[in-house]
């Protein structure tokens, strides 16, 4: 059932043998898993069932690395969590994203893909796909003749998404949460603290705190935390009541590795007049179902020592594929001109761009008056490439506590996330090898946009990033380099664990969600098989 945190007596103390803290697709897919059983599980979620602007609040931040969303934008704080906006993509990380590889720093998990395929045939189900069989084959009414015909050959290899729908988990699964007789979901709940043991070994209760200044306890045999890759972190740095670096944080790792997918135009390729060449999509998006890309194949990534990738196809219009001047297209985004989606940037920023690139201005405006569209003999054959690509784990990437405090007295969250020098050469050599293949095999001619091209580190000043948040409580075997074990439980503490892609050693270039929710199923078996039923708390 829900409660309202808000009506809840100050100082109450709330016993369980499950504590879930977050209730986004993790901790709404641990709290099903549960539904049912002996074990009883409270599951606390900061917001209500929509969105309130005070609690949403609660994320605000500073950015202090590249340029990136406002914080408190790109993560939903209520039931279902970011869910409520999640575009409904999935697609399983690859075998390769599994491996240790010796050209991607600190890479492979310490759990094998075959594992977790159950889970992923499950996770399939509770994202409600049509089919748990992302092979080609499973939906070949549906794909491009392009991509069937392969026409970069075996150097390469079709990779497909499938859209759920999307599942709002908040929405979908919340008669299952209401209905749970042993799931009790307090609404408007927030962490402030973990409170443990002297030794550290064992966490003792969840402090919890309501945005009208009310708190209370919950005491759990078991503990997770799951609210989001940034969350996740901030939470366990904030618990310095026994430990003045914060929990599991005793090797400086805790907010370290933070990883996204960049997905940036990086080039164009010009096909040939072959008759026998079938052209992609003019959008990739044109089936609703199924989305199709192309990537190196895992062999060909190993022989050049290349980071995962996927690139995508879009019929290359007048002013697209990033090559225009910067100053001409902050001058559309303040005409309100343009669709560019990329990060939102201060209006003084995007006068300074102007003002800093006028011969661009110049340069694009007699472009357009001359038609210079018209140069490029058989356009309608010319498509740009944007890539989706892994980025490697950086220590120096990371999530830290702010001076600045939130509405509970916390201190915020500053994200400092950066690139390597290592992941602008993947994205040059990886292009590189595609124009090679595409020249041998006379499918056409690739061009590299003057950003790629160039041999130095620099990345476009701005760079368009996704939501996706992994990486700051990884996975390993070692304490010394990582957060969790591979039963996402924290080293050194038994009854904290940690769920969501914070626990995702490497990205790969797959979206999280699906991911996140195999884990999580994976995650319940584990905690059933450790509760057991000797550890029923007493409900009376």
């Amino acid at each position: 059932m829900f409660i309202d945190a808000r009506t809840v007596t100050d100082g109450t103390i709330v016993d369980c043998d499950l504590c879930i803290v977050g209730a986004g697709a993790a901790g709404i897919t641990i709290a099903r898993s549960f539904a049912g059983t002996r074990q009883r599980v409270v599951l606390l979620e900061s917001g209500g069932f929509e969105l309130e602007q005070e609690t949403q609040d609660l994320y605000q931040g500073d950015v202090v690395g590249l340029t990136y969303f406002d914080l408190d934008v790109c993560r939903l704080r209520y039931f279902g969590g970011t869910t409520g906006h999640w575009e409904g993509w999935c697609r399983p990380l690859d075998e390769i994203d599994f491996e240790q590889r010796d050209y991607v720093d600190l890479s492979g998990w310490p759990i094998d893909r075959r594992e977790l395929l159950p889970y992923y045939a499950k996770a399939a189900t509770v994202c409600e796909l049509e089919g748990t069989d992302f092979q080609p084959a499973a939906h070949e009414a549906r794909i491009p003749a392009f991509y069937k015909a392969g026409p970069f050959g075996p150097a390469t290899t079709m990779k497909l998404w499938e859209h759920s729908g999307p599942t709002r988990f908040g929405t979908t699964y919340r008669e299952d949460i209401r209905q749970a007789g042993n799931v009790d979901c307090y609404l408007h709940a927030n962490l402030l603290e973990f409170t443990s043991s002297a030794d550290l070994r064992r966490i003792t209760a969840a402090q919890i705190g309501c945005l009208d200044g009310r708190k209370f306890t919950v005491r759990s045999t078991q503990f997770v935390l799951a609210t989001g890759g940034i969350e996740n972190a901030r939470l366990l740095l904030l618990s310095k009541s026994a430990n003045p670096a914060g929990l599991g944080n005793d090797h400086d790792q805790v907010g370290r590795y933070f990883m996204l997918h960049p997905q940036e135009f990086v080039g164009r390729i010009h096909f040939s007049d072959r008759a026998d060449l079938p052209l992609p999509p003019l959008n990739p998006y044109e089936d609703p179902k199924v989305f199709c890309g192309v990537s190196l194949s895992d062999e060909e990534q190993r022989r050049h020592g290349l980071p995962n990738h996927w690139m995508f196809l879009y019929r290359a219009t007048e002013g697209s594929g990033g090559d225009a001047h910067p100053g001409y297209e902050a001058l559309r985004r303040l005409l309100g001109k343009s669709s560019d989606r990329r990060v939102s940037r201060s209006v003084t920023d995007e006068l300074m761009t102007v003002l800093g690139d006028l011969d661009g201005i110049g340069d694009r405006v007699l472009e357009k008056i001359l038609g210079s569209w018209e140069k490029h003999e058989n356009h309608d054959r010319l498509y740009d490439i944007r890539m989706k690509m892994e980025i490697t784990p950086n220590p120096a990437s990371r999530v830290l506590l702010s001076d600045k405090r939130d509405a509970l007295g916390l201190r915020r969250a500053a994200f400092d996330w950066q690139l390597s020098a290592r992941d602008k050469q993947g994205v040059r050599e990886t292009m590189n090898v595609l124009a090679r293949i595409a020249g041998e095999r006379d499918i056409g001619r690739v061009q590299l946009l003057d950003w790629v091209a160039d041999g130095d580190d620099v990345w476009p000043e701005v760079i368009d990033p996704d939501h996706h948040h992994m990486g700051t409580t990884r996975m390993g075997t070692r304490p010394e380099t990582s957060v969790v074990d591979a039963d996402c439980k924290v080293h050194g503490i038994d009854n904290l664990f940690v769920a969501g892609s914070s626990v995702f050693p490497t990205c790969g270039f797959t979206g999280p969600t699906m991911t996140i929710v195999t884990l999580a199923l994976r995650l319940a078996d584990h905690l059933k098989e450790s509760l057991g039923t000797d550890h029923v708390q007493n409900r009376t």
